[in-house]
């Protein structure tokens, strides 16, 4: 059996159900963690991924909109 220690950009979207754009923008903005590998690509370390998606400040406290 083999440990993972990292997950790509990939495996990110997969995970959180998310756009490369949107993952890249959370790490521009400090929201998630992730080292350049090679220079370009980014590595996500598996301890550092938060069990949810990081809401913006924006949308913190605002679930439920439109009575839906």
């Amino acid at each position: 059996m083999e440990i993972v220690e990292f997950v790509s950009l990939k495996h990110v979207c997969i995970i959180y159900g998310k756009t490369p754009t949107q993952v890249r923008y959370a790490v521009i903005k400090g929201r998630l963690k992730a080292e350049k590998h090679g220079g370009w690509e980014l590595r996500f370390r598996v301890s550092d991924l938060p069990s949810e998606w990081p809401e913006s400040p924006r949308n913190k406290g605002k679930h439920n909109i439109g009575g839906s």
